[in-house]
């Protein structure tokens, strides 16, 4: 395997030549950049062309005519518009979700919320694991405690108080599902996932603390509609919009999904100007491939491994655990780069909240 620095450096110079691509015409990819080569690795693919498209991404900024990028944003909504929902659901539960919640454990801590967490400002990536050093308190019990602040977030912005309806959409391995069950016992939660795995994990969490209030439906979001008669005062959805393709469509369900005077939080991944596909093709999308898609993530898989290995042995096969290591963790570099790229200003996440109007 390559080393991490290199592998870093690698994502880092893949990243800005996907900015390169992503510009809309006429100031598209100069034709002086090679296409990517089939055959070669991420890092030394990324070593052939990283120099040239650090300097392309100089030149090739954004278009500042405002009809170019209005006319190539318009186009790409159209295009969404006569596509499916979801694409590729099958796919993403063989490769990513249909793991055993043992393989997150070890990384993720005990409330396995599989998607951005808070850290304070101060907070520095080696304070996780220095605090484990001096006070004895293991960063599995320290990852927890920032997945409940970002819990407690959610649970500020999506407006949440005891006694709601609410629906879930995409609720992995049932971290905000069952943070709500708990800690709303009068209100009626309904999650979705696309996994039956998930589904099972989430079922037997709720009955360990003897949670009722929690149901748990899987389906494919193409497929999902709101059981008969049942409308929700709120709907939330964690990193999964960024998954959907036909928003028109999706979110005239949730309208109907919704009572009158309802909110829908959804908490997405975006880049600060671009709009485009979550791709799978090219042996460069190697992410997009093989993850339908943190470096507290990294840090910690690298910390278990003697834990890890025999669940990837089990489900990937003894001859393919090498490979698979390789990709998880360079999965969970691709997080860190992604996020930390341009000093955290290019890619991140946003929080929307959206009311359905009383009168409908």
């Amino acid at each position: 395997m390559m080393p991490d620095f290199l592998t870093r450096w690698g994502m880092r110079r893949l990243l800005e030549t996907n900015l390169v691509h992503r510009i809309p015409p006429p100031l598209s990819l100069p034709p002086s950049l090679p296409p990517s080569p089939p055959f070669l690795p991420l890092c030394v693919l990324a070593i052939i062309v990283g120099s040239k498209a650090a300097v392309d991404c100089d030149v090739f900024k954004v278009p500042k005519d405002v009809e170019v990028q209005r006319s190539s944003f318009m186009e790409y909504v159209e295009s969404l518009k006569k596509l499916p929902i979801a694409m590729n659901t099958a796919d993403a539960n063989d490769q990513h979700y249909e793991l055993p919640p043992e393989f997150f454990f070890p990384i993720m801590g005990d409330r396995l919320k599989y998607s951005c967490c808070i850290f304070k400002p101060s907070t520095h990536l080696d304070d996780i694991n220095t605090a484990e050093v001096r006070t004895g308190v293991s960063s599995y019990l320290l990852t927890s405690c920032l997945q409940i602040d970002s819990l407690r977030q959610v649970e500020e912005r999506a407006e949440l108080v005891d006694g709601l309806d609410i629906l879930e959409l995409g609720c992995g391995w049932g971290s905000l599902s069952l943070y709500m069950a708990e800690r709303f016992p009068k209100s009626r939660i309904t999650s979705v996932s696309n996994s039956n795995g998930q589904r099972q994990h989430i079922e037997a969490r709720a009955k360990e603390r003897g949670l009722k209030n929690l149901t748990v439906i899987t389906c494919d979001m193409n497929n999902f509609e709101a059981p008969e008669g049942k409308r929700f005062d709120r709907i939330c959805s964690i990193e999964m919009f960024e998954h959907m393709k036909n928003y028109d469509t999706l979110m005239g369900k949730c309208v109907k999904w919704l009572k009158p005077g309802g909110k829908m939080f959804i908490h997405i991944f975006v880049h600060k100007h671009l709009a485009y596909n979550f791709e799978t093709e090219g042996d460069d999308n190697w992410m997009g491939k093989y993850f339908f898609t943190g470096e507290v993530w990294l840090r910690r898989m690298d910390r278990n491994m003697k834990t890890i290995r025999p669940i990837l042995s089990k489900v990937y096969g003894e001859e393919n655990v090498t490979l698979w290591t390789a990709r998880w963790r360079g999965f969970f570099l691709a997080c860190s780069e992604l996020f930390n790229y341009n000093r955290g200003n290019e890619w991140y996440v946003s929080h929307y909240l959206f009311e359905k109007p009383s009168n409908m």
